[in-house]
């Protein structure tokens, strides 16, 4: 009686594990169907942005074409290759560093073109503006493929001049990009690491004068919708192409050279 009864239990015990396999199958299907379309929203995504136009004339048409901001396109691409990749974050279906890659490469400067910032650096730096009431504060940066950073801080043109001259106060330092998770990627975080040096307006002494400045280290966060990308005079913006590294064509001319020797 025993023995019947255990395989009577055995075979009804069959199908419930067929069944429990058979929707673990199912839940695994779904999840890797899920997962391969999220991965191919994001680089759909990846690849929109890649194509859409970084900059775009002054709405008011000022200083030309050597003038431009970034394009209402870019930002709306952006903004939708942000949201796909907080979707591939929490999947973890795919590194989500790529989308941060590619921006740093399409805001990066050539090196005849740089950024302009004007109304947010008087607002970064409000004792300098009150020495630049005819034209105001400007900050010029240069945002370097490399990831290095040369920056400045003056008037923005000799309606400024104070007693002595013209002043600025500039350093080097590092950028990156934001990540996604902390910010809009339009925004970029400057790491002046030796801070500022120059000549600046006096903090003693008769107003108007200049003396020798030595700000400290400081960290900068510029929103690039803030700015203005501006080309260096006598250039066009046929210049203003970063030539990408080609290692295929740099490993054929070696092979060649090799074989020619």
């Amino acid at each position: 009686m025993s023995a019947a009864a255990g395989t009577m239990r055995s075979a009804s015990l069959q199908p419930r594990w067929k069944a429990r396999v058979r929707l673990e199958d199912q839940r695994q299907a779904a999840f890797r169907s899920a997962a391969e379309g999220l991965e191919e929203l994001f680089v759909n995504a990846l690849a929109a942005l890649e194509e859409s136009h970084v900059f775009e004339p002054l709405p008011d048409g000022g200083s030309g074409a050597s003038t431009r901001c970034l394009s209402e396109a870019f930002v709306a691409a952006l903004s939708d290759a942000v949201d796909k990749v907080r979707l591939v974050e929490v999947s973890e279906i795919a590194d989500a560093s790529d989308l941060a890659e590619l921006v740093a490469r399409q805001l990066a400067n050539s090196e005849v073109s740089s950024y302009e910032q004007r109304r947010a650096a008087a607002m970064s730096w409000p004792r300098y503006a009150l020495c630049c009431p005819a034209r105001g504060l400007c900050a010029r940066f240069r945002l370097a493929p490399s990831g290095l950073v040369t920056y400045s801080l003056g008037p923005s043109d000799a309606g400024d001049e104070l007693d002595g001259g013209l002043w600025q106060i500039s350093g080097e330092g590092c950028w990156r990009v934001l990540a996604a998770d902390r910010g809009c990627l339009t925004e970029v975080v400057l790491e002046m690491r030796q801070g500022l040096e120059g000549t600046g307006p006096s903090k003693e002494g008769s107003p108007g004068t200049i003396c020798n400045i030595c700000e400290p280290p400081c960290i900068l966060r510029i929103d690039l919708r803030d700015c203005i990308r501006v080309l260096d005079e006598g250039a066009d913006l046929e210049d203003d192409e970063i030539e990408e590294w080609d290692e295929e064509g740099d490993e054929e001319g070696d092979a060649e050279g090799e074989e020619e020797d």
